[in-house]
């Protein structure tokens, strides 16, 4: 009726067209003023519910697109479930990618014609891997609850252990010869080890601290004692001491009583009563020395007063009694000492002196210059 009348009957009026002379386009009849206003509430109410019906298509037509440009396809779709299929199931990711795929470019058509109002064919959409998928899913869970119900704790713990020893040889393969290497080193490091401790004198140096405390440091003591008494030197209160060892060897040395322990006997003393000391501690270590060798000194009374000098001479010449005692000198009344010791004792006694020549030097003649 609309479509007649704007057409053909009142192309240039409005429907419905309810003027004076006017006719039902349906029935030709004349239309009574109860007629127009029927006509007239028709037509709004057609108008009324079309724009109702438009209104409503175009909210489920928005909501549809929104949904649809949501959907989770393309390389979102499978990225992380896809690495988690067996590695057997090549063929079934390969149809996954395909399919994501041809949807992702599908649903971009659609999107890009309802934007632009004009509507492209899209792509034929292939089969869906949901069955297949689905399939293997349930495959997996079935094989994965016959796992569960066959395999005990003990036995699951076992395979695990020889699981983790199958990976470990693995791994061991990879770096073998390097493990090689490393078992040679540490060989080669076990033996010199060895060695270090069999040449380590540790040992050797408490042993020899120990017999030299029980044999030889109180003989010491008691030498030392005894010749700073001969030589007088008795006032300094020296005594013996052993520091410890090194290397196998005993040290000692001579402090002062009383003194700190780094205190320094040459720091302390004169020059004279230093030597004196050192003297004394040299005639007591020969109690401990049983060859009975030369003893030679050059000058033993250097920086001695006349005191000690007499002393001095008089111990020498003690020990020339045991052995020979050879002393080089400058000092005439040192000299006289010792003759006159000598004398005393009857000790044999060699007198000679030393000159320089007009062609040589240290010519040695007998007697006293």
């Amino acid at each position: 009726a609309r479509n007649y009348s704007l057409q053909r009957a009142y192309p240039d009026q409005e429907f419905p067209f309810t003027e004076e002379d006017a006719r039902c386009v349906l029935c030709q009849q004349p239309l009574t003023p109860d007629t127009q206003r029927r006509l007239t509430a028709f037509e709004t109410f057609i108008k009324a519910e079309t724009q109702q019906a438009a209104d409503q298509a175009q909210a489920e037509l928005n909501r549809t697109l929104v949904s649809f440009q949501n959907l989770t396809v393309g390389h979102k779709a499978f990225l992380e479930f896809l690495p988690d299929l067996p590695e057997d199931q090549n063929t079934l990711k390969q149809s996954i990618r395909r399919f994501h795929g041809l949807t992702w470019k599908i649903r971009l058509v659609v999107l890009n014609s309802c934007k632009d109002l004009l509507w492209t064919a899209p792509y034929t959409l292939p089969s869906s891997p949901l069955s297949e998928l689905s399939g293997l899913i349930q495959t997996m869970l079935l094989r994965a609850e016959e796992l569960e119900r066959v395999a005990t704790r003990d036995e699951r713990l076992s395979l695990i252990n020889e699981q983790n020893e199958l990976l470990a040889r693995q791994w061991l393969a990879d770096i073998l010869d390097d493990i090689e290497t490393e078992i040679e080193r540490k060989k080669i490091l076990f033996a010199l080890n060895n060695a270090i401790r069999d040449t380590v004198t540790t040992g050797i140096t408490r042993k020899s601290g120990e017999l030299a405390d029980t044999y030889v440091t109180d003989v010491l003591r008691d030498r030392l004692t005894t010749e700073v008494n001969n030589l007088g030197a008795a006032y300094m209160q020296v005594e013996f001491d052993s520091p410890g060892g090194r290397l196998g060897q005993k040290r000692f040395k001579i402090s002062l009583q009383g003194a700190p322990d780094n205190t320094e006997v040459s720091h302390v003393l004169s020059e004279g009563e230093f030597r004196c000391i050192a003297l004394a501690g040299f005639l007591a270590e020969l109690s401990t020395e049983q060859s009975g060798s030369a003893l030679i000194f050059d000058d033993p009374v250097c920086s001695l007063d006349h005191q000690w000098r007499r002393k001095v001479a008089s111990r020498l010449v003690q020990f020339a009694s045991e052995r020979q005692v050879i002393v080089f000198t400058h000092d005439i009344v040192f000299l006289a000492d010792l003759v006159e010791g000598c004398n005393t004792q009857n000790i044999p006694l060699r007198q000679s002196y030393l000159r320089r020549g007009l062609s040589k030097h240290g010519e040695c003649f007998d007697g006293v210059p």
